[in-house]
């Protein structure tokens, strides 16, 4: 399957992937970025999920595993691509059911990035950094807003404000958060 696109996310299940300014090739155990520079290749932990999230700009792009704890970065003045954090998931070890598996991504500007799935959230940056990494374990919690200080984030019990230089986390009630 030849998927093409141009700038945004994706939930993708194929085997190449067109980028604005490359490939990506995905095949099971391997995710390999071929741009006018070369190729490379990152190995891939087997998971119960054939599909990747996957995020891209016009000069990189991040991919999480569907059912998996691997977060990949790659960008297009390297041709590279590694593996930069494992994030912890919810119930990763279990079947997979689609729609309780989830990554998502959020643009702070454009050099960062706030990815995040059932269970927490990272802060990575162009030059492939993870700048911070919180598990929050309520799978009620789901991202509201992103802006270059805060991310808030709401669930059923709570809600939170999390700093978005530090990762620092400010539990707030919900009746505060719903007037904000």
């Amino acid at each position: 399957m030849f998927t093409r696109i141009g700038q945004g996310s994706t939930l993708w299940k194929g085997q190449h992937l067109q980028l604005p300014w490359g490939q990506l090739t995905h095949h099971g155990s391997s995710l390999a970025l071929t741009t006018s520079r070369g190729q490379t290749s990152a190995e891939l932990v087997e998971d119960r999920s054939p599909f990747l999230e996957v995020h891209w700009t016009p000069t990189y792009f991040i991919a999480g595993s569907a059912g998996g704890e691997e977060l990949f970065f790659g960008i297009q003045e390297e041709s590279g691509v590694q593996q930069i954090a494992s994030l912890p998931r919810w119930d990763v070890q279990k079947s997979f059911t689609p729609g309780t598996h989830t990554v998502r991504f959020f643009d702070v500007d454009h050099e960062s990035c706030v990815v995040s799935n059932e269970v927490g959230l990272a802060m990575v940056t162009v030059d492939r950094k993870l700048v911070w990494q919180i598990h929050h374990g309520d799978t009620t919690q789901r991202v509201l807003s992103v802006d270059e200080e805060h991310i808030n984030l709401m669930g059923l019990n709570t809600a939170k404000r999390i700093n978005t230089a530090t990762g620092a986390i400010q539990e707030q009630p919900l009746e505060q958060q719903q007037q904000q």
